[in-house]
């Protein structure tokens, strides 16, 4: 296989991904008791009462939310392919940032792209309140780990619909991020080669950040919308 069809399997393959978790946490928003709190005890003693959060749903949210950590890590990897660089081995997703902030920033992506993806990173692995936190990330990817500890699944049932769209939100911001920072590769070697000033490059997806640290991107008026990064 080529460099280009490796690059091309890779940003196919983690797009797929996240549109997989998009489209679980879809399902989970067309639920109607999904996410909201009964107004009293008595509700849940209904005959026909149905769980806010049932076991079932609750596996569907935990596999979209693996299905978006493998697309973040595979993206990472995916942009060393893209720069040639060696792609770092393993799944921890705060190291793979780490690396790519040594051999990417400035030289593959620009610091803007890296801030934002940044901050993804961390809310999805050391601010997440859903990932049990153990050294080898055993947990969150196999449900147990070597000593017998098991997912904390009960953590689970605290999901809210405001949760899951601003689950939504963030996996929408990564697919535009990383399509950014792909795209950013070839024009900062081709500014660099006119001596021309990288940070001056256009892009079509703007970064928005709020004064709470969260970051959201939206495309420019006039871009050709896609089906897999903008819906």
């Amino acid at each position: 296989m080529t460099q280009n069809n490796k690059i091309q399997v890779g940003v196919l393959l983690n797009l797929g991904y996240f549109r997989n978790a998009q489209l679980s946490v879809n399902f989970l928003l067309s639920q109607r008791n999904i996410g909201k709190t009964p107004f009293s005890r008595w509700i849940k003693k209904a005959p026909n009462y149905i769980p806010p959060f049932d076991i079932e749903n609750g596996a569907v949210f935990l596999a979209a939310r693996f299905n978006f950590k493998h697309a973040l890590e595979l993206s990472m990897k995916s942009l060393f392919l893209t720069a040639q660089k060696t792609i770092p081995s393993g799944h921890d997703l705060e190291k793979l940032c780490n690396e790519m902030k040594k051999e990417l920033l400035n030289k593959a992506i620009l610091k803007q792209s890296f801030e934002a993806w940044e901050w993804l990173i961390r809310e999805y692995s050391i601010n997440d309140k859903y990932t049990p936190k153990d050294a080898q990330n055993q947990l969150d990817r196999y449900m147990f780990d070597t000593n017998g500890k098991q997912f904390p699944y009960k953590n689970i049932h605290s999901v809210t619909r405001k949760d899951l769209k601003r689950f939504l939100i963030d996996i929408k911001t990564a697919k535009r991020l990383f399509w950014r920072m792909n795209a950013e590769h070839d024009s900062i070697r081709s500014y660099k080669k006119f001596n021309l000033n990288p940070n001056k490059i256009k892009n079509k997806t703007i970064i928005c950040k709020f004064k709470n640290g969260r970051y959201i991107t939206r495309r420019k008026a006039g871009v050709f919308k896609s089906a897999m990064l903008d819906y």
